[in-house]
């Protein structure tokens, strides 16, 4: 299930389940016009987003990869900021962030729950944030 997030573009929030999966999954074509904006995006600006959010949120922030996806970029990656959950189960976690709403598409590195940022844009943190508090109880 997709969340309105703007008038013109259901959007899921997600990160790569596999490297070679696509970062933002999107239900129509307007939104990727924003996908430019997701590869541009400074390093440093996803690292200041992270460590506000993850200061809200009580976890951690790791460095980590994004793909950019297939079609003229198959297999291409760019560095990354995740918010690091660790949590008991994460599983149960990462199931929960998907089946939510909006969902959110997370990886699993090490017992940890991971979102990574590079996917995520800046106004839909609110949006995160209350996914990830929804998932973790």
């Amino acid at each position: 299930m997709t969340s309105n997030i703007y008038p013109t573009c259901q959007i899921v929030l997600c990160v790569p389940l596999h490297p070679t999966d696509p970062c933002v999954r999107l239900a129509n074509t307007a939104g990727l016009r924003r996908m430019p904006q997701m590869i541009a995006t400074p390093i440093e600006s996803l690292r200041e987003r992270a460590d506000a959010l993850a200061s809200n949120l009580g976890v951690g922030v790791v460095d980590t990869v994004a793909s950019i996806g297939g079609g003229s970029m198959p297999g291409e990656q760019l560095p990354s900021v995740a918010l690091e959950c660790e949590v008991e189960d994460a599983d149960r976690m990462a199931r929960r962030l998907r089946t939510g709403s909006p969902a959110v598409f997370p990886r699993i590195r090490d017992d940890a729950v991971l979102v990574d940022l590079r996917s995520v844009r800046p106004e839909q943190d609110a949006l995160l944030t209350a996914a990830i508090r929804s998932a973790s109880t």
